[in-house]
């Protein structure tokens, strides 16, 4: 009884107190008070359960739950909370509450950075980004050196309505310090010899240096004179319609360009002209001035299709009835009026410059075929070669060009499995054996673009690839290639995007394996190069192809992918493919970079963000490359970054390997590559993690493969450094330079001297086989401007020079303009959504796309300079995310996606200009062939 007893009180004493307490049944009333918690919730979602009765002070939950394609925009009511798995839990309830949830389409956000060394005109057309007027000495725009600016001048009343439309932006004009040779070059973005501009270069008391004023060329340069360092004005004019312009302050630049300009050897006030045939009757002046004396044409009294001097002084005198003496005579003194305007002083070029604007007069005449000046000819002559080579710093870094004493390539074929490449391009011509096009089906494999017009701005990515594998070499064209002698097989497997079973079968076909064309090529590949592939799991079915591959002793090469995250990534971390990520032109892991114990070896990927070696362009991999945003193709050359322009280098080097030795196997080249043979060693000692066995260097890379062979390769002892030029900007106070022996035998590097007079520091670190040079600045030595100078490495075996530049001043402005930001449907290309960056203090712009819904998309990023309502044209500053080179799709499915961060830069794609990416910047849908106005 005493244990019955005991239990009932427990019980009583923790649930039925008032039903035990007391006798009978007449107790007090202190039941709890329950209370009702109600629910609203928006049309777009749902809130489980609808209500709920809850004690008082006690708390309760609620599961939010969004409909598909949306996402939670707020929950409040009844003091609660909201946890990240969407279940709300109130506070202690004390009343009638009501839980209220709102939902809304996700929104997606970022950053955009401006590319390295970058700045922006000041006075562009867009009347939605700031202004300041930069036309003339007093109002000069400064900026950095070296730098890239993105610009746009127009005279009245000429190019797209907009700020400058009525009076017009005739001159843009910055001041910058300038070192001794340094070269300034213009490119004029507009394709039509109408849209003229003029570059100038006037000294700190306002006289001028040096002109440029080509009427034809896209390109115009002027460059510094040797031991006059100093301030300078620099002047874009538009001496005719309106462009978008590049102008690039930089390095001494190899064969730039041929343009008109006074300094050239000309005899002031002649002309040589060329007529078009039966011009005489659409043109009286020019007849009867060409059967006149001043024709000294050996007393021929009509004027034939050929060259015939012109006396320029008959022409002035001569009565301005035609349109081609009045405009001559117009421009004779248009440029007197320039720079009278700006308060230049000329007298020393006038007849010169007189003479030059003249012939641009006559240039644009429709009846003449040709006017030049009449050049003085001298006994020198230099044969220009690959003029953008100095351009690819990349290729020294993995002493490429000692490799080329030894192979170049000859009897190989590298297969690019990629979007294919563009056959016509003139500086693949020759490079190319038969290919296959994976996306229709079809021989060829050619690229045709990956957008349909008039949208354009396709990536033509395997161009670029297939330029750095073996562009023509010494063709006064445009690049060089990595093993130039070799032959690309192109092979398409990317539209917009590529196919995991079109890749496989690509594969196949390069190695002579059956496949789903029913064809293999006449002569398999050497190496197949795939700068391509995905996350997720691996399959057993494709590292079996892998493995059927390399026991056709055919080696293979992947990008190891570029989401900086050790993460597989597939096919560049299946067995027996050699997985390649990125370094800088620091050796130093590219920030984009994917790492991990399946990386094989490192190669030059690049970095778009900085301009470290000081020549005015980003540190990118120059390759080839096409534009299609206008109406006719144009092939080009341009600067992308990636772990995809990294792995082509690997490819070309083996291709040097396996032309140097054709007995070379697969299983060679992997213990020579485990060996530490072909590589230099970077990071931790041996293999580690972020390069692999290290950076591929060519020439280590060659003289492996032939001494594998049972020959010796005696090799004179070359030290080399990399970079070759270092610029530490107005910021940086430390950078490296690389030393090592890119020969054979040994090299023993003496103390180092540098001429700077007490502001830079150099100190000497071993590693293994390399020698690391830590230079450090001390910029409060300096004073505001500009400085250069050379450090000096002795060495047993040779001397090297490396140039070292920085600027000290306050920090300038820079970045590459107001950025419109577009969200693309990446099935149509067609514009979602559009907003405006929102400018921060550090050049970059954040943004924020809200109300997207559920779809795959591309974000895209850029300015308009000209105010044509088109963005990403050349003169404007462009980006994708997550690169121009590695567009990645955005899958939006109801969450917000934030820190879409990526670069904004400018194009380098000369030759071309183009409507790339319609924008309308009031929001609007619109046509993308319709022209809108802007708004006030």
């Amino acid at each position: 009884m005493k244990r019955i007893s005991v239990a009932i009180f427990v019980l009583c004493g923790m649930a039925l107190i008032s039903a035990c307490s007391g006798g009978g049944g007449g107790g007090s009333s202190d039941a709890p008070t329950n209370f009702s918690v109600s629910t609203s919730a928006g049309s777009n979602g749902s809130i489980n359960p609808s209500s709920r009765t809850v004690e008082s002070n006690g708390t309760t939950t609620f599961e939010i739950t969004p409909n598909t394609g949306h996402t939670i925009d707020s929950v409040t009511g009844c003091n609660g909370t909201l946890a990240d798995d969407g279940l709300f839990t109130t506070g202690p309830i004390t009343g009638t509450c009501t839980v209220t949830a709102s939902f809304r389409r996700p929104f997606i956000s970022g950053t955009i950075s401006p590319a390295g060394a970058t700045a922006v005109d000041s006075s562009v057309n867009d009347p939605n980004d700031n202004f300041a007027a930069n036309d003339s000495a007093a109002s000069a725009q400064e900026i950095l050196n070296p730098v890239t600016v993105g610009g746009y001048v127009n005279q009245p009343e000429e190019g797209p309505e907009g700020r400058s439309f009525e009076s017009g932006n005739q001159f843009d004009v910055f001041r910058v310090n300038l070192i001794e040779s340094q070269f300034i070059v213009l490119f004029i973005t507009s394709p039509n010899t109408t849209d003229d501009l003029d570059l100038f270069l006037v000294d700190s008391n306002q006289q001028l240096v040096a002109d440029s004023v080509d009427p034809v060329s896209r390109i115009e340069f002027v460059s510094v004179p040797d031991g006059a360092s100093g301030q300078y004005f620099v002047v874009v004019e538009a001496f005719s319609g309106s462009s978008n312009y590049l102008l690039l302050v930089g390095e001494p630049f190899a064969n730039v360009a041929s343009t008109m300009r006074s300094s050239d050897p000309f005899i002031p006030g002649e002309a040589i002209v060329k007529l078009k045939d039966k011009a005489i009757s659409k043109n009286r002046s020019l007849a009867n001035l060409a059967t006149a004396s001043g024709w000294k044409s050996s007393g021929i009294r009509e004027p034939a299709p050929r060259n015939m001097l012109f006396d320029l002084d008959d022409l002035r005198q001569a009565a301005p009835d035609e349109w081609t003496v009045r405009k001559a005579r117009q421009a004779g003194t248009q440029h007197d009026n320039m720079l009278d305007r700006l308060g230049v002083t000329y007298a020393a070029f006038d007849r010169k410059l007189d003479t030059l604007y003249m012939i641009k007069a006559l240039q644009s005449d429709p009846t003449v075929a040709e006017a030049a000046p009449n050049y003085i000819h001298t006994f020198e002559q230099v044969t220009p070669n690959d003029p953008r080579y100095p351009l690819q710093w990349h290729y020294p870094q993995i002493s490429l060009p000692n490799a080329w004493a030894l192979s170049t390539g000859n009897d190989t074929i590298v297969a690019v499995v990629d979007s294919g490449v563009l056959l016509d391009h003139p500086d693949l011509q020759g490079q190319l054996v038969p290919g296959y096009d994976f996306v229709n089906n079809q021989p060829g494999g050619n690229d045709p673009g990956q957008q349909p017009p008039p949208v354009g701005g396709s990536s033509f990515h395997g161009t670029h690839v297939a330029g750095t594998i073996a562009a023509a070499t010494n063709n006064q064209l445009q690049v060089a290639g990595t093993a130039f002698d070799a032959r690309v097989m192109p092979l398409r497997v990317c539209s917009v995007f590529c196919s995991s079973f079109a890749t496989e079968q690509a594969v196949r076909y390069a190695a002579g394996l059956p496949n789903d064309s029913g064809t293999v090529p006449a002569q398999p590949a050497h190496v197949i190069n795939l700068s391509l592939g995905r996350g997720g799991p691996p399959l057993s079915s494709e590292q079996a192809l892998y493995d059927e591959v390399r026991a056709a002793n055919i080696a293979v090469v992947a990008a190891a992918g570029n989401d900086n995250t050790s993460n597989e990534f597939f096919p560049a971390a299946y067995n027996g493919v050699i997985a390649v990520s990125a370094v800088d032109i620091q050796r130093r892991k590219a920030p984009y970079s994917n790492f991990g114990p399946w990386i094989d070896v490192a190669a030059p990927g690049g970095d778009l963000t900085r301009d470290l070696n000081a020549d005015g362009h980003p540190d990118g991999v120059l390759s080839t490359l096409g534009d299609d945003r206008s109406t006719e193709l144009q092939f080009t050359t341009k600067f992308l970054q990636g772990t995809s322009m990294a792995a082509p280098h690997v490819a070309g080097v083996l291709a040097l390997m396996r032309a140097a030795n054709p007995g070379l196997t697969t299983d060679d080249i992997t213990t020579l590559l485990v060996n530490g043979d072909m590589t230099d060693d970077l990071g931790q000692p041996g293999r580690d993690d972020t390069f692999g066995h290290g950076l591929i260097n060519a020439n280590k890379a060659v003289t492996a493969a032939i001494e594998a062979e049972g020959d010796s390769v005696d090799l004179e002892p070359l030290l080399t450094a990399s970079p070759a030029r270092l610029n530490f900007g107005a910021t940086r106070e430390l950078l490296n330079v690389t030393l090592s022996n890119a020969g054979g035998g040994t090299i023993t590097v003496e103390q180092p001297s540098e001429d700077s007079g007490g502001w830079l520091e150099v100190a000497l670190t071993p590693t293994d086989g390399t020698l690391i040079a830590e230079l450090t600045v001390e910029r409060e030595l300096l004073a505001e401007g500009p400085h250069m100078a050379t450090v000096t490495f002795p060495s047993t075996a040779n001397t090297v020079d490396v140039r070292v530049f920085i600027y000290v001043a306050d920090v300038l402005d820079h970045g590459v303009g107001l950025q419109y930001v577009l969200l693309l449907d990446a099935d149509t290309f067609e514009e979602v959504r559009t907003t405006v960056g929102r400018p921060r203090e550090d050049s970059k712009f954040d943004f924020k796309i809200d109300d997207v819904e559920p779809g795959t998309y591309l974000l895209l990023s850029g300015s308009d300079a000209d105010n044509n309502i088109f963005v990403c044209e050349l003169g404007e500053s462009c980006g994708l995310y997550r690169s121009i080179g590695d567009p990645v799709l955005i899958e939006v499915d109801g969450d917000d996606i934030e820190n879409l961060d990526f670069v904004s830069g400018y194009d380098f794609s000369l030759g071309s200009s183009s409507t790339s990416l319609p924008l309308d910047k009031r929001g609007v849908r619109r046509d993308s062939t319709k022209k809108l106005k802007m708004s006030p």
